[in-house]
Order: structure tokens, then C-alpha cells, then sequence
């Protein structure tokens, strides 16, 4: 059994998932907006997301939610994705 800490969403669900998909992306942000989404809508722990994170430790999914977070403020396009990615996993309007 491992120490780690246990995920805060059931296995097999949609935020799994959507996690398996696009943890291991680099080079753009959506892996960033996948540890946002994760970090918000499952309210995982920055502990629990470095243990998700495939490598990551948890100063660096820290650092890349505040850059994400940064950057949305000066890129509008960056923040449509991030909106519909969100509404896309919740299923509303947002």
C-alpha cells in the first residue's frame, strides 16, 4: 500500500480521466489547467497534486498554478480555454 496521499475523487471519474489525459502534456498550459481544475473542482491538495503530477514536486504545481494564473490576466484567449475546460467538466454555464 502506498504512503502517499489518496486522491479526493473516486476512480474511474470524469476528473479522472481527464487527469489521465493530460497530466503528462508539456509544452503548453493545459497542464497547467488540468492541476487548476484538479486543485478546484476536487479540492486536492498541492501534496496530492505532485503525487498525480508524474514528476512534479509540490513548490513546482505551486509555481505553475500562480503563472497560470498570471497569465490569464494578460491573455484572453488563455482564458476562454480555461473557461471552457471548466464548463466542460462541470457541464454548466459559466
Amino acid at each position: 500500500m502506498s504512503g502517499g496521499p489518496k486522491p479526493a475523487y473516486t476512480a474511474g471519474s470524469k476528473c479522472e480521466r481527464i487527469w489521465e489525459e493530460f497530466r503528462d502534456r508539456q509544452g503548453d498550459r493545459t497542464q497547467d489547467v488540468v492541476l487548476k481544475l484538479a486543485r478546484r473542482h476536487a479540492k486536492l491538495k498541492l501534496a496530492e497534486l505532485e503525487a498525480l503530477a508524474g514528476g512534479l514536486d509540490y513548490r513546482s504545481v505551486g509555481s505553475a498554478l500562480r503563472y497560470l494564473e498570471q497569465a490569464q490576466m494578460q491573455d484572453p484567449q488563455l482564458r476562454r480555454f480555461v473557461r471552457q475546460a471548466e464548463k466542460r467538466l462541470t457541464n454548466k454555464e459559466i
